[in-house]
């Protein structure tokens, strides 16, 4: 069939490509410093739409139509890699810019060298190829070549994504050295939305050669459709969490033993230190605190943020996360033993002793008494 037609998987592509557009609208018009993270957002924004758009005109046969759109499927695959691992280093600000980032670029630039005969071909040839694409291909199984064509690319994909990853295996780590609850700057969403697009990448490698090599199913116009829908799904997600992510100051770099390795700070002073910060922490409870961070803490105490960080990783072997989140934990403890608060709901006290959410209260708590706070409730005989 090569006439153009609407349906379900249709809708969706053109839902998604608005909302990538109405992103990409708020990204450059908002009063807001415009930020390099904003910008490889509006950038990413715009070619997962542009990517979205024409396998939509594949799919729906209006490639037909404007069949000037035809080979440009490909413009942007050896770029979305590099913009997510540019992305993500622009929001967790752990790196700092240098010329040779533009070296990522070089398989972007080359593929599309190689393309510009396909992008300077005559109308009439478009037609023709496309015609016949339609009538003899589109709707049968693909071959070897067409899949050993996509895998170069896949690999290129899942070698950046894997970068990003790292990073953001790193950035996480570090904030809990400076703050006490990392819920709104974790950049979960982003970590959940890399791990998806690996997945996606090996099931659409290995799993679509194993059906169509051991079970002749899945055909090209299937695998069309299949891409539209994870696609437009992975745009949505972006545009959605993007637009709730809140800005947050960047964090101190650094490995924390090469930061330690010429301290002035003395056995002395961090043995007093220690007896301060605990003294402290249990007459004042500031972990009571959801936005206590390790600058209040040091400005609290009058000592410099450095030492306060030393003293907690060196002395007490524990992150400033880990190091708050255990007076809480302490805290949650008393209060569910205490008849005084039985009336109250677990997630009500967990926002009293500094929990920003249950369910990170309930993943900290059960790290460390290895029960979930309902759990440990009932297991002392109180009601929950």
């Amino acid at each position: 069939m090569t006439e153009p037609f609407l349906d379900v998987f249709s809708f969706v592509s053109i839902f998604a490509i608005g909302q990538a557009i109405f992103l990409i609208f708020l990204i450059f018009t908002k009063p807001q410093p415009l930020t390099r993270a904003k910008i490889l957002s509006g950038i990413i924004m715009f070619v997962l739409a542009f990517m979205l758009t024409h396998h939509f005109l594949l799919h729906s046969r209006y490639l037909l139509q404007l069949p000037h759109f035809l080979g440009t499927g490909g413009t942007f695959i050896y770029l979305i890699g590099p913009l997510l691992y540019f992305y993500v280093r622009s929001l967790t600000k752990q790196k700092p810019w240098k010329w040779y980032d533009a070296l990522h670029l070089l398989p972007f630039i080359y593929f599309n060298i190689k393309q510009i005969p396909v992008y300077l071909q005559p109308f009439n040839l478009r037609i023709e190829f496309l015609t016949n694409f339609y009538q003899a291909h589109f709707d049968t199984l693909p071959n070897l070549t067409y899949l050993l064509y996509n895998l170069p690319y896949q690999l290129h994909q899942v070698t950046y994504l894997a970068f990003a990853l790292r990073l953001l295996y790193k950035y996480q780590q570090k904030i809990k050295t400076q703050f006490s609850n990392t819920d709104k700057i974790s950049l979960q969403w982003m970590q959940t939305i890399l791990y998806g697009y690996i997945i996606f990448i090996f099931i659409h490698v290995f799993a679509y050669m194993i059906l169509v090599y051991f079970f002749q199913i899945f055909t090209m116009a299937q695998h069309v459709m299949i891409f539209i829908l994870v696609l437009s799904v992975f745009i949505i997600t972006i545009a959605y969490r993007g637009l709730q992510q809140s800005d947050f100051q960047p964090i101190k770099s650094g490995n924390e033993n090469e930061k330690y390795k010429n301290s002035p700070l003395n056995q002395t002073q961090a043995t007093k230190y220690t007896i301060q910060l605990i003294q402290m922490m249990e007459q004042e409870k500031l972990f009571t605190n959801p936005q206590l961070t390790l600058q209040m803490l040091a400005k609290k105490m009058e000592v410099n943020s450095n030492y306060i960080s030393q003293v907690i990783n060196e002395q007490l072997k524990l992150s400033f996360y880990d190091f708050v989140n255990g007076y809480r934990i302490e805290e949650a403890k008393k209060k569910l033993h205490s008849p005084d608060v039985q009336k109250y709901t677990i997630e009500a006290i967990a926002h009293q002793v500094g929990f920003n959410s249950k369910s990170t209260f309930n993943r900290a708590f059960k790290k460390h008494t290895e029960l979930t706070p309902s759990q440990y409730r009932k297991k002392y005989n109180t009601p929950s």
